[in-house]
């Protein structure tokens, strides 16, 4: 959940559609996911002419021309008939769906569909697909949705065990407290190596355990268990757990490095920044034991299990840099001593609702993260004849949506951008703030504060005061 009660997806989607409303360009990462569409999925030749008309509608979003408004109602529509579609699929695999005969899987399908048309844009996608399960399988819906999301067993076959959204709905809940976690995982760790790259650091940390540790000599997967005998008149029997040799284990972790790079491509920097912190802190309090060997083999085979997915798949991209944080986030529970008791505070505590409510190291994490961004933006716009042809209402509106789109999964708190915009709109739209910092009418200038001018705004009232003081003076003066 967001911090105002929004889901975190619904926000997302608000933002999304509003960047299309207006004409923004979207990622080629955002213009799949509206859709539920993936580049990776394998489009035959005799393409049918829905998902043609997807793949145009996914060009028009990130080069245009805009979509008109009938365009953007398609592509909802269109949003809600393929995740209807891809329910149906998953309710398909469990026990209920393979009962069901051609007639009644017909009558699944469009009940979903019916669902998912009718449900808001502002509704969390849980709820609806909780109300889409419970339309079509009416007391059974707590069994269908328990086989697809932990699995079912019966006559050997396998069900969905993994969610392929579980990770990034488990990187969501944490994605307030990244900015503190930042914090006080750097301030722990002062001065750090300096790599030429994220892929670099990665070889230099995890490759080098992996192709170099003792922990690698002949290592069980983390997910093996125990298998117990059940035949109660002899002893119980337990089976080793399967042992892998450090050539399994490096041939997954080339196939996770190869994946990182995507990620790096649209992921925010903060964000890779934390990361990078995070592969230090590891090394230095010795968690590779707990951390290596879980996030290699969890990434490497996330969806071990599933119906339509082989035991080698491995994690997307963004669920590869995801599960590092993750993972450690585990690693290091019931750990209360020092560092490790600040991180599970703050893991552990409950999400503020406002910007009151956040401590102080938080605040500056945030703004810090607002001005850094800002100036860097404007660095790379001052050039731009279509930013600086627009108005400061247009402008400051556009850097704060491109704020929040690189943030990625770490979604913005609502009361976070109500901070921001109390706090610095009113210094830029109507008080001159982007004169400051280049983008002058007519010309381009320079010079000027540029970290969204909190601190010159203030300066702007004092002097202010002082002028109509001086000002009513002289008035007194000529009586």
């Amino acid at each position: 959940m967001a911090n105002n009660g929004i889901p975190v997806a619904v926000a997302r989607l608000r933002d999304v559609t509003h960047r299309i409303q207006i004409g923004q360009p979207l990622t080629q990462a955002e213009a799949y996911d509206i859709l539920h569409f993936t580049d990776a999925e394998i489009i035959p030749h005799d393409t049918p002419p829905q998902v043609t008309r997807v793949l145009e509608l996914i060009q028009r979003m990130q080069n245009g021309p805009p979509l008109t408004e009938a365009e953007i109602s398609e592509v909802l529509r269109l949003r809600a008939t393929r995740y209807a579609h891809q329910l149906s699929r998953r309710i398909h695999h469990t026990p209920f769906g393979r009962a069901l005969g051609r007639r009644e899987r017909g009558r699944v399908s469009h009940t979903l569909e019916e669902v998912f048309m009718a449900a808001s844009i502002d509704e969390d996608p849980d709820i609806v697909e909780r109300r889409a399960i419970t339309a079509v399988a009416g007391e059974q819906a707590q069994a269908v949705i328990t086989a697809m999301t932990v699995g079912f067993g019966g006559g050997g076959e396998r069900g969905i065990v993994v969610n392929p959204w579980q990770v990034h709905r488990e990187a969501e809940k944490f994605a307030h407290k990244l900015p503190l976690i930042a914090v006080l995982i750097k301030e722990d760790l002062g001065a750090t190596p300096q790599y030429s790259g994220f892929i670099e650091h990665l070889d230099a940390t995890i490759g080098k355990c992996v192709r170099e540790s003792q922990l690698f000599e002949a290592r069980p997967g983390p997910n093996s268990t125990e298998v117990k005998s059940n035949n109660k008149s002899k002893p119980k029997v337990f089976l080793a757990p399967k042992v892998r040799p450090r050539e399994d284990w490096i041939h997954d972790y080339e196939r996770i490095k190869a994946k990182i790079p995507d990620a790096l491509s649209c992921i925010p920097q903060d964000q890779v920044s934390l990361i990078d912190s995070i592969l230090d802190f590891v090394f230095k309090y010795k968690l590779e034991e707990c951390f290596v060997p879980t996030y290699v083999y969890d990434t490497a085979h996330a969806y071990e299990g599933n119906v339509g997915h082989g035991e080698n798949d491995s994690s997307c991209a963004v669920g590869a840099t995801e599960r590092i944080y993750l993972t450690l986030f585990n690693c290091i529970k019931g750990m209360n001593e020092g560092v490790f008791g600040q991180l599970n505070m703050v893991l552990e505590g409950t999400q503020p609702k406002s910007w009151k409510e956040l401590d102080k190291p938080t605040q500056t994490a945030f703004k810090d993260e607002w001005n850094n961004f800002f100036q860097s933006w404007v660095q790379s716009k001052l050039q731009d004849p279509s930013v600086q042809s627009m108005t400061s209402q247009q402008r400051t509106e556009a850097v704060l949506s491109e704020f929040k789109q690189t943030r990625g999964a770490a979604a913005l708190p609502p009361f976070v951008e109500e901070y921001i915009r109390r706090e610095y709109f009113p210094y830029l739209i109507d008080e001159g703030g982007w004169a400051n910092v280049g983008f002058t009418e007519g010309r381009l200038g320079g010079g000027g504060a540029s970290q969204g001018g909190r601190r010159t705004r203030h300066k702007k009232r004092r002097n202010r005061k002082t002028h109509r003081k001086n000002k009513n003076k002289k008035s007194l003066r000529r009586r």
